[in-house]
């Protein structure tokens, strides 16, 4: 039979039993084995047990953290480490069975965890405490970077945004901004706050802002004679081209009837930039018959200032026409007229039926990102 015990250091020491009859100690019939480490004169308290060959029935002790709380990485929970111990009086000190594992992936909520510990002698004991996984995070909502609209309107502009919000356990949020996508900014800049809330409570926002500038509108926008000069464009009476007229031919050979020529074949475009400093004109064309853009003539374009003189030579600028808009860029900030000729040669040879009725051109002028200002209606005839 061995009998262990401890020192109040906490060294261990071994009894051995001197002897006597199995299963008595008589008195004094044991010696103590301090051992070699023993330092002389150190005070000595004894405690121990005599523990009898097949007869260990003290179960180990568990030793479990505290219930724990941690913030969930997803929609699926988090991976939550600990340390659990057991400790046998004859076994010493080994890792317990714990369920779920230490590193398992927790669910949101609560989850009890189990550990326990077997001895060698079939002793056994159990602790368990809680991890609770809780949505801890707030939602991230992603919005514009701040946005400029430029309006002729004094009361200011719809502007239109798109703003997102994602959550860590939630997945997509819609998020609720003020003011909202759609509504009419006033002139100046107006902040937006858009927020989301997700499920546990956790709110997200973030800001932008939206800035609204009044842009003079293009009060005069005119077609006119070819021959037109910038003193009748801006007399109270200019001269207008109220339409042109256009000339069919049939080919024997296919059938097709196509505009053979068109009288008269050029007109100039006058616009009134009141604000030039943009630097940029815009010129759309369309008609409601799908016929050919009438070109203009980018190479013959003029520029004139408040006094009707010819500034074209200070111009540096490019003229490109791109699906439909004629592009007049750095306009020099002297300009205040531009008269942009065009040709409506363009038109020569389009497949047109016997009986087309007359066909709407419109143009209009615009500066830079700002809409269309005025319409001017040019009407293209069938003349018979």
């Amino acid at each position: 039979m061995a009998i262990y015990g401890v020192n109040n250091t906490g060294y261990k020491g071994t009894f051995t039993w001197a002897g006597g009859a199995s299963g008595s100690l008589p008195d004094a019939a044991y010696s103590y084995d301090l051992g070699s480490s023993w330092l002389a004169g150190t005070d000595f308290n004894l405690a121990f047990r005599i523990i009898g060959e097949g007869s260990d029935t003290i179960a180990p002790v568990v030793t479990v953290p505290s219930n724990m709380t941690f913030p969930a990485t997803d929609a699926s929970g988090s991976t939550v480490p600990f340390s659990a111990s057991a400790y046998d009086i004859v076994d010493g000190t080994f890792a317990p069975s714990c369920v779920p594992v230490s590193g398992s992936l927790f669910p949101l909520g609560s989850t009890p965890v189990t550990c326990t510990a077997t001895d060698t002698a079939g002793n056994f004991d159990d602790a368990s405490f809680t991890v609770t996984v809780t949505d801890q995070m707030n939602p991230i909502v992603t919005v514009p970077i701040n946005i400029t609209e430029a309006s002729s309107d004094p009361s200011g502009k719809v502007v239109t945004f798109s703003a997102t919000a994602d959550d860590n356990v939630d997945g997509p949020i819609t998020p609720t901004c003020v003011p909202a996508s759609g509504d009419t900014f006033v002139i100046g800049t107006t902040p937006v706050t858009c927020t989301a809330k997700d499920t546990a409570g956790n709110n997200g926002s973030a800001s932008f802002n939206v800035t609204v500038t009044y842009v003079e509108p293009v009060p005069l926008s005119q077609i006119t004679t070819a021959r037109a000069t910038c003193s009748q464009f801006t007399s109270s009476t200019p001269p207008t081209l109220p339409w042109l007229q256009y000339v069919l031919t049939t080919s024997r050979k296919t059938g097709d009837t196509t505009i053979k020529s068109v009288t008269p074949s050029s007109f100039a475009y006058f616009v009134n930039l009141t604000d030039s400093t943009n630097g940029t004109l815009e010129i759309s064309q369309g008609n409601d018959m799908g016929f050919p853009d009438i070109t203009p003539q980018t190479t013959k374009i003029v520029l004139y200032n408040a006094n009707c003189e010819n500034v074209t030579r200070t111009w540096t600028g490019t003229a490109t026409l791109t699906n439909h808009v004629l592009t007049i860029t750095n306009i020099p900030a002297e300009a205040t007229f531009v008269k942009v000729p065009y040709s409506a040669k363009s038109v020569y040879g389009h497949v047109v039926g016997t009986l087309l009725p007359s066909v709407s051109y419109t143009f209009s002028a615009a500066i830079g990102s700002e809409p269309a200002f005025t319409t001017a209606i040019l009407s293209l005839e069938n003349k018979p």
